[in-house]
């Protein structure tokens, strides 16, 4: 999986998820928003989660 976080100053953030099997999806979201999803991003990814959320 692939997770890519555009940061802006001045308007929302962007989020975009990619997933090995090629499906993704993308959102607007606040700084909140990005630690969140890139603390969950990381425990799954760590803990070898394959069916969590993220799907990693």
């Amino acid at each position: 999986m692939e997770l890519r976080i555009t940061k802006n100053i001045g308007k929302p953030h962007i989020i975009c998820y990619r997933r090995d099997d090629g499906s993704g999806a993308w959102r607007k979201t606040d700084d909140f928003f990005v630690h969140h999803d890139l603390g969950y991003f990381a425990l799954e990814k760590i803990l070898g989660y394959t069916s969590a959320f993220m799907g990693c």
